[in-house]
């Protein structure tokens, strides 16, 4: 005699639930996600540690933690590497460059978004070269046009580089994005009168504050760090910037791994700051269509 099975007789129970997965896959995610985070952390945390030992003492113990805090470091590698003079010039030369860049890569990606303008697509093609030439490549001819514009030794001499180098990708990533923008808004503007540039004023400059927040993070980010340029067209000391004043500081105070590290820090600092206070906007631009194509 033989017995039907049941449904629930024939379902095998299975070996992890519907929670627990879901537990242990949060739990493999945050354990790579914080052993990636280590990576990144630990030489910062280092150089920080580093730089409030006293002078010789990463030499002689192997503490993480310094044994006595010396904070008046600071204030003696802020007088020896001049940083008020040289922060000032990465500081001017940083503003600068993030502006102008934002405002030149911002228009062109408008226009390359929405303007049905004849070989539209050639010129973007030929802005994104820009993208496949090495920057070391234009040396010789930035140099000589600085030459030629008695340039050199000016805040335009690095700053118009940089804007130049800079907008291709700052072009690519917003032309995508305002291509995610939704354009019934403008096209009521339009049949209402308003113009081209009053609609990007007024209606989608508004809609774009989590792109221009990323790219300032990266025009920003590589305009401070900027080392080639800045040292073969701002030979006078009194034009340098941050990242020339570490090579000379290293030079003159070779062994000196503490004040070193003290002057890295003050560099990196304010590139920090500017990630924390445009964080938000950062993630947002890469998560809401800076990245889609």
């Amino acid at each position: 005699m033989f017995v039907r099975a049941t449904p629930s007789s024939q379902a095998s129970p299975r070996w992890l639930s519907k929670t627990t997965r879901r537990v242990l896959v949060s739990v493999s995610t945050h354990s790579v996600l914080f052993f990636v985070s280590a990576l990144f952390l630990i030489p910062l945390l280092y150089i920080l540690s580093t730089s409030f030992k006293a002078p010789g003492e990463h030499l002689t113990s192997s503490d993480f933690l310094p044994r006595t805090w010396e904070f008046a470091k600071y204030m003696e590698v802020w007088n020896k590497a001049n940083v008020a003079l040289t922060g000032k010039n990465s500081l001017i030369i940083t503003i600068v460059t993030t502006g102008i860049g934002l405002v030149l890569a911002s228009l062109a990606a408008y226009g390359f978004s929405r303007l049905e303008i004849p070989g539209r697509n050639f010129f973007f093609l030929l802005i994104l070269t820009g993208l496949m030439l090495p920057s070391a490549t234009l040396i010789v001819p930035l140099f000589r046009m600085n030459l030629w514009l008695g340039a050199l030794n000016s805040y335009a001499a690095v700053v118009g580089p940089y804007v130049a180098l800079g907008l291709p990708f700052s072009i690519l990533l917003m032309k995508y994005y305002f291509d995610t923008l939704p354009r019934e808004i403008e096209d009521s503007a339009l049949v209402d009168g308003a113009n081209r540039l009053t609609i990007y004023l007024a209606i989608t400059l508004p809609l774009t504050r989590p792109i221009l927040g990323t790219m300032a993070i990266f025009i920003a980010m590589g305009t401070w760090n900027e080392f080639l340029l800045a040292m073969l067209f701002l030979t006078d000391p009194a034009m340098r910037t941050l990242p020339l004043t570490i090579i000379q500081y290293t030079s003159q105070y070779f062994f000196a791994w503490e004040h070193i590290f003290a002057l890295l820090v003050m560099m990196t600092l304010p590139v920090i700051l500017l990630f924390l206070v445009l964080q938000k906007q950062f993630i947002a631009g890469l998560t809401s269509g800076a990245v889609k194509g």
